[in-house]
């Protein structure tokens, strides 16, 4: 009878699916070059009822979730330099609000560098990215907020110069 000789079975390497964090379009239009007349909208805002005098605006969030950071942002984009007016107050107390008819209701969805390693990347995959979109869904369900009234925005942090992608966030999210 003959040897019979066995061959080593060639393992094939699993593929292991590709996870695409983009999608091909964007879920939401957004014009990246309006910096300047997103700035010059807000600067010239009037209140079209007579019997308002002042706007209140109420920024609601844990301690520490980037509150001051991003009224700094927001100051930060229109002065054209990095501000840090508003400052921390790690003393500050929590406090329970309710929606009250009549309010509008604005979210305004800080850190997505740090959400998404795609965002952190490239600031312009914001509306490009799955985890994003998914994050914004998920905040609309629990918040009770229209995603039209969620704006996502990375806060001036480490920072030392202004950049108008940053920036065109920030002021449409204000």
């Amino acid at each position: 009878m003959g040897s019979s000789q066995s061959t080593p079975e060639q393992s094939t390497p699993v593929q292991q699916p590709t996870i695409n964090a983009e999608l091909d379009k964007p879920w939401r239009k957004f014009d990246w070059g309006k910096k300047k007349e997103l700035k010059e909208k807000l600067e010239n805002f009037s209140q079209s009822h007579p019997d308002v005098k002042d706007i209140k605006i109420l920024v609601a969030g844990q301690i520490g979730a980037g509150k001051s950071s991003f009224i700094n942002s927001v100051d930060s984009a229109f002065q054209g330099r990095i501000s840090s007016r508003a400052l921390v107050n790690s003393a500050a107390s929590d406090y329970s609000f309710t929606k009250n008819a009549g309010i509008s209701q604005v979210v305004v969805m800080i850190k997505v560098d740090e959400a998404c390693p795609l965002v952190k990347k490239d600031l312009r995959k914001v509306y490009t990215s799955k985890k994003m979109k998914e994050k914004m869904e998920l905040c609309s369900a629990k918040v009770g907020v229209l995603k039209t009234n969620i704006f996502p925005v990375k806060n001036y942090h480490d920072e030392i110069d202004t950049e108008d992608d940053m920036d065109v966030l920030i002021l449409k999210g204000t």
